[in-house]
C-alpha cells in the first residue's frame, strides 16, 4: 500500500461544503494553491438552502485557516483529494458527518432523499 503524502496549507476559499482552495506548502519555499476535494463524504449541492448553509458552516471552520492535508490522490474532475485535518486534531470529515453536514461518500452514485437545512442528514 503507498504512503499518504501530507502536506500543510492555508485555505483560501471555500467553494461549497466539500471542496476549498488551499495554498499548500510543497517545501523548499515553494506554495501553490491547489481545488481540494475533502475525501471520504459528499454535502448538499451548493446552489440549495442546505448547501449554502453547508458551506457556510465550513467557511466558519476554515477559512484563513491552517490546515493538514493527507493527499488521496485525484479525484474523477481532475481534483486532488485529501483528508483534512484541523490544527486541533479535529478530522473535518468526521466533524462533518457526526454533525450530520454531509454523508459518508466513496464514489458511486449518490442517492439523494430530502433536502433540509443543515441537520438531520439530507441523503439516504
Amino acid at each position: 500500500m503507498a504512503s499518504e503524502n501530507k502536506y500543510y496549507g492555508k485555505v483560501t476559499s471555500v467553494l461549497d461544503g466539500d471542496t476549498f482552495e488551499v495554498m499548500i506548502d510543497l517545501g523548499f519555499n515553494v506554495k501553490q494553491e491547489f481545488h481540494v476535494r475533502l475525501d471520504g463524504i459528499d454535502t448538499p449541492e451548493k446552489n440549495t438552502e442546505a448547501g449554502k448553509q453547508a458551506k457556510q458552516l465550513v467557511t466558519d471552520l476554515i477559512l484563513n485557516k491552517e490546515v493538514i492535508l493527507m493527499d488521496k490522490g485525484a479525484e474523477k474532475y481532475g481534483r486532488a483529494r485529501a483528508s483534512i485535518e484541523l490544527m486541533d486534531g479535529t478530522d473535518l470529515t468526521k466533524y462533518l458527518i457526526e454533525h450530520k453536514i454531509g454523508k459518508e461518500y466513496h464514489g458511486g452514485k449518490k442517492q439523494f432523499v430530502e433536502l433540509t437545512a443543515c441537520g438531520p442528514a439530507s441523503y439516504a
